[in-house]
């Protein structure tokens, strides 16, 4: 049983990623957020009969929180070792993700997301994909070939085709509603403020934007 486990920041995506692995053939997809040890510690005999488990991470883990310790951060690493588990890691334009805190909690912290992305650089032999946001909006098809030969999954339907083929009895709520739209591009339209006001900190959050093809 291979088990996959998505990371990334809040507001980048990761729940609408997670419920796309339901295009794939036998694969049972965690209908909510999950800890890494319980994620970790899953056997086959309670999953089922499936080749594939796939979770979405939960808060406090790594690649997708900034309050981690070091000592949290090494437990964490020892279980993606461990346990063979292969990290799908997701990045969106770190102004949007501002935004949508903005939007959807009425504050914001950019440094959330530069921590989460910092993570990810240092560590990122762990990671089995990188994935942006964008090019799932893009290109979903394209990118979900990419998935499917990264991890020998097997495609039932395409991306393109979400949220249709997601059943609605396994459609990942977590503890809040989400509601399933359709792929939308207009989403990728960046909103250039950063809302850091030390000069030192717009450079540092640029670089990492740079870093990761985003256009500043």
């Amino acid at each position: 049983m291979t088990k996959i486990f998505i990371t990334g920041c809040a507001k980048s995506g990761t729940t609408m990623l997670l419920d796309m692995f339901h295009a794939f053939e036998r694969t049972w997809v965690i209908n909510d957020e999950v800890g890494l040890e319980d994620f970790a510690n899953l056997t086959p005999e309670q999953v089922g009969n499936f080749d594939f488990v796939v979770g979405k991470r939960s808060t406090g883990t790594i690649f997708s929180a900034s309050t981690l310790t070091q000592r949290d951060i090494n437990r964490q690493l020892f279980l993606l070792a461990k346990n063979d588990i292969k990290v799908l890691n997701l990045v969106r334009d770190g102004r949007n993700v501002v935004k949508s805190y903005l939007a959807s909690w009425g504050y914001y912290n950019p440094f959330e997301w530069m921590e989460c992305i910092i993570q990810a650089n240092k560590y990122e032999g762990f990671i089995s994909q990188w994935m942006a946001y964008e090019d799932l909006l893009t290109t979903p098809d394209d990118i979900q070939v990419e998935v499917a030969k990264q991890f020998g999954l097997t495609i039932a339907d395409k991306w393109s085709d979400y949220p249709n083929f997601v059943p609605a009895s396994n459609r990942a709520i977590s503890s809040r509603s989400y509601n399933l739209r359709p792929i939308d591009k207009g989403k990728i339209k960046v909103d250039k403020t950063t809302y850091l006001q030390r000069p030192n900190d717009v450079d540092y959050f640029n670089s990492l934007l740079m870093q990761l093809n985003y256009e500043v």
